[in-house]
């Protein structure tokens, strides 16, 4: 599956994928898309993902753009711990 924003304040939750084809703009910060699901300033939330090993991920947001918490990830690495991981078998 791969890391997927999921839109919950947009209605029937539209997603799109962490992917170098939903990429719209890359100005100041980075925005995916795919139809009505637009997520943006994802790259720290992506840069904790990156650092802890994960791949494979649902994020659900309720809006466009994630918290901006101090500017770093470690936010989002908290964030993560706090909520665990759990290792999957790739298939």
């Amino acid at each position: 599956t791969g890391i997927v924003f999921v839109r919950t304040d947009i209605e029937g939750h539209p997603s799109v994928r962490a992917h170098i084809d939903n990429v719209t703009n890359t100005m100041r910060a980075t925005t995916l898309e795919n139809g009505e699901a637009k997520v943006f300033t994802v790259e720290h939330v992506m840069a904790a993902f990156s650092a802890m090993n994960i791949d494979n991920c649902y994020i659900e947001m309720d809006s466009p753009e994630p918290p901006v918490g101090d500017g770093s990830s470690a936010i989002f690495v908290n964030l993560i711990e706090e909520a665990g991981i759990e290792e999957q078998i790739a298939s």
